[in-house]
């Protein structure tokens, strides 16, 4: 009995043990199956730090100095005379010289690209024409003493670079002197030798182009061209009683320039990195 109740208990603890494992089995597939249909996690992602990129900030006043060459062009201008009313068309002339001065304005920057500017200059100019009357009898030279310009400057930036263009107002004096080499009794009432000046200032506008280079937070480099206009003047040489009605002169010069900027320079981050 007792060997036959072991073997009962133990064929008891059987049947239960295999009900247990099947039990645990299911409950495995069935997690499972639901562990399937949760959806896979993708790589982990962590949206890299944006470093802001230092650029050059032109905002400031500077002042410094320019040199260049200079063309001008004067078109036909007509000579009168005073005693008779006849007059005469004299030929148009054109020099090529030099010219140096100096240049200030003041920069706004509008990061990162943007700059809107003001600026003035003042350049000596040892640009002069020399012509001889028809008959010989009188000589006119005729000298740019100077031309300044206020003008307004837009441009673009690429960090240290700035490309611009240019334009305003501009003025410009000339001296024009009348030398009398013989004399022509009574229509010319001026013995020979006997010279005359007269200055005239000239207003007209003015626009170009340049590239300026910060070479360093406080110096600037540039190249520039300038188209200047001055607009006709009309003057007279009172000893010698001719008047002389003179159009537009253009004037072209390219220069090169060096400046010294306070305020700005050092190198700031974007406004919106």
């Amino acid at each position: 009995m007792l060997v036959g109740g072991l073997a009962l208990r133990s064929g008891g603890f059987g049947v239960i043990g295999r009900l247990l494992l099947a039990g645990v089995a299911a409950m495995g597939l069935m997690a499972g199956a639901q562990a399937a249909d949760l959806p896979v996690p993708g790589p982990s992602y962590y949206p890299g730090v944006m470093m802001p990129v230092p650029y050059y900030n032109w905002g400031g006043f500077y002042v410094g100095g320019n040199a260049g060459g200079v063309w001008t062009t004067q078109s036909n201008a007509l000579l009168i005379n005073d005693v008779t009313g006849a007059s005469e068309s004299l030929l148009s002339t054109s020099s090529s010289n030099a010219g140096g001065g100096f240049q200030l304005g003041a920069n706004y920057f509008i990061a990162p690209s943007f700059l809107v500017g003001v600026e003035g200059d003042f350049d000596a100019l040892l640009n002069k024409t020399t012509t001889n009357s028809p008959a010989g009898d009188n000589q006119r030279v005729t000298k740019n003493e100077f031309v300044s310009t206020a003008r307004l400057r837009l441009g673009l930036t690429s960090d240290r670079l700035l490309y611009y263009v240019t334009g305003g107002g501009a003025l410009g004096e000339t001296a024009n002197t009348r030398s009398q080499l013989a004399g022509v009794v009574p229509i010319v009432p001026v013995p020979p030798g006997t010279i005359e000046t007269v200055n005239v200032m000239r207003y007209g506008f003015t626009f170009g182009t340049g590239v300026e280079w910060a070479v360093t937070s406080s110096w600037l480099a540039r190249i520039e061209y300038l188209y200047t206009r001055l607009d006709g003047v009309t003057y007279t040489f009172p000893l010698a009683q001719r008047t002389v009605q003179t159009p537009f002169e253009a004037i072209n010069m390219v220069r090169l320039g060096v400046s010294y900027k306070f305020g700005g320079g050092d190198p700031i981050p974007p406004l919106n990195p």
